[in-house]
């Protein structure tokens, strides 16, 4: 049947399913592969699923100090998947929070004394961020920091819209300078 299809047909299929079946479909030949790795196709795909008004996924992570249910898993009505991250290798315990946006899928996990990662849970992909300058403050002072009362801090993400390819996290610092 591929043979009877144009490739532009298919992309257009293509761009119309979930991420999860894109991802079983990179194994049919090498030109699916490359065409759903690209970066024009997930634009594409991106945005007809914006357009579609599907129901939104969501982002669950556990606290648990059960490996099981550490890892972050993206719900929807029938399906969870686990997302392979750095901690599950390490056996490490740090619990990370998860910043309150979400920009085109991807969303950000953060921890005041660790580096955060940007993860695409949909297809299991993640990228850590290094430590910006608050961060590299608090491990410096460590627990002191906190004891110290400089401050509440929230880690926010979004897209630059400048450069509508470039994201961005940004830290939200409140400071208690003024505190009576």
């Amino acid at each position: 049947m591929m043979e009877w299809l144009h490739h532009d047909v298919v992309e257009l299929i293509l761009e119309r399913l979930p991420v999860k079946s894109l991802l079983r479909f990179k194994s049919v030949s090498k030109q699916w592969k490359s065409t759903i790795e690209s970066r024009s196709f997930q634009e594409r795909q991106l945005k007809q699923g914006q357009e579609s008004g599907r129901d939104p996924d969501v982002l669950m992570v556990s606290a648990s100090t059960d490996e099981s249910l550490r890892t972050p898993v993206l719900g929807s009505s029938f399906s969870s998947v686990k997302i392979p991250t750095p901690w599950d290798k390490e056996k490490a315990t740090t619990l990370y929070s998860v910043s309150n946006n979400r920009c085109d899928g991807l969303v950000c996990l953060y921890h005041p004394f660790e580096s955060g990662y940007v993860v695409n849970p949909a297809t299991r992909w993640y990228h850590p961020l290094p430590p910006c300058q608050l961060q590299q403050l608090m491990i410096s002072q460590g627990e002191s920091y906190f004891k110290l009362e400089h401050g509440l801090f929230k880690l926010g993400f979004g897209k630059d819209i400048i450069s509508s390819s470039t994201y961005k996290p940004v830290w939200a610092i409140q400071l208690f300078r003024d505190r009576p």
